[in-house]
């Protein structure tokens, strides 16, 4: 990636799994401990456009937990529901400094999804919400400097045309940030609101023959 001192990333990992099945839901629970030395972090670099570079982080260690719920309500509609706690310490600082031990720059602490699929005939819905925490984007003494959570909503409507001979066609249409929420992935580099788009989508079937 252009740094020639970059170093090999070792990590020690634990992780725990635990899943609950249903015939009409599944609940998966993952749990881990992670140990990183030479830890390859991926940072924005800002200038005329911000793109991200990768740089060692000595020591981190991470620990969370991951939690899935999925069901599928008896084929009404089917429901996904994710949350994430992630803590990865930074140990790259002395233990004296006030920043050791932070939450690791631009990584949120929590976050969260929530999905709705519906199926009726040629048409299909899809409605995602995100909620992302607080990050830290620079180390500031006394108080660091944040970005807000912020949450998005965004949803597709699929309709699949009649097929033609070998042709398969699907109309989509995408609204993104539904809300039209104002937030920052980087820092001085606002995100474009409310999003609209139509997609047509042909796709031609091949000839499939038994060997």
């Amino acid at each position: 990636f252009g740094d020639p001192n970059l170093k090999t990333e070792e990590s020690l990992n634990y992780y725990l799994k635990n899943n609950i099945i249903n015939e009409n839901f599944a609940i998966i629970i993952d749990l881990h401990y992670i140990k990183f030395n030479h830890l390859i972090n991926w940072r924005p670099m800002v200038g005329n456009s911000a793109y991200w570079i990768p740089e060692n982080i000595s020591y981190a260690k991470s620990y969370g937990t991951d939690l899935t719920i999925k069901s599928n309500f008896i084929n009404l509609f089917k429901l996904n529901i994710g949350y994430s706690l992630s803590i990865v310490n930074n140990q790259d600082f002395e233990k004296s400094s006030p920043h050791w031990n932070k939450q690791l720059l631009y990584t949120p602490k929590q976050s969260g999804t929530i999905e709705i699929e519906k199926s009726i005939d040629n048409f299909s819905l899809n409605i995602n919400g995100k909620i992302t925490g607080e990050r830290i984007y620079r180390y500031f003494y006394p108080n660091d400097l944040i970005l807000s959570k912020y949450f998005t909503i965004n949803s597709s409507i699929k309709y699949k045309l009649q097929q033609f001979q070998k042709i398969n066609a699907d109309i989509i249409l995408n609204i993104e940030n539904i809300l039209d929420n104002q937030y920052q992935t980087v820092y001085g580099y606002p995100t474009p609101g409310r999003n609209i788009n139509i997609n047509l989508n042909i796709k031609g079937k091949n000839n499939e023959k038994n060997t």
